[in-house]
Parts: structure tokens; sequence; C-alpha cells
């Protein structure tokens, strides 16, 4: 499910990044006015069908604060990372269609 909402193969999966606040704002369906930590970084799955919608939420860990060169490595690896396993799901996804 996550490499299809990745190489958004599919309408029915799609992954988002939300704070702590805004998943407790999914859990719960308004925003509460509590001011909470929001330094939690969730990566949401969510699988939506014509019924029925799930969202699997996946923790990220937190690194701290980082310097704006720290963030712009980081970003730039991610990039990379990304376009990565990008060619990797292609790759497996049109040996997948070649079996068939």
């Amino acid at each position: 499910m996550l490499s299809d909402a990745i190489a958004d193969e599919t309408d029915h999966v799609y992954v988002e990044l939300l704070t702590y606040s805004d998943l407790l704002a999914l859990k719960t369906g308004h925003h509460l006015g509590k001011k909470v930590a929001d330094n939690k970084r969730y990566l949401i799955l969510t699988y939506k069908v014509k019924y029925d919608t799930v969202h699997y939420p996946l923790p990220l860990q937190y690194s701290g604060k980082m310097s704006p060169t720290e963030l712009q490595d980081n970003v730039t690896k991610l990039q990379t990372e990304i376009e990565h396993l990008k060619n990797q799901i292609i790759s497996v996804s049109s040996t997948k269609k070649k079996m068939k």
C-alpha cells in the first residue's frame, strides 16, 4: 500500500505528514483548543474506499533542532533517497507487469 501511495498508482491510498495536534484533530474530528507539544510528526497512510476510511499513523523520530545548513543537507539527502526508492518501485512494478 505504501509503495502504491508513493508511486501515485492508486486513488484509494495516500500519504500525509501531520503534527501531533493534527493527528488529534483527525482522531476527534475537530481541533482541540488546548496547546499541545508539536514536535512530534506522523506519516499517515490512509486507505479510502467507498464506505470505509482507515488511517495508519506511523510515528517519525524527532531529531531535535537543526541549523539551516543541517536542514538543507537533510532535505537533499531525503530527496535523493526518494528518487532512489521511486526508481525501485517503478522497477519492481514493471517486473510484475512483465510476469503477468
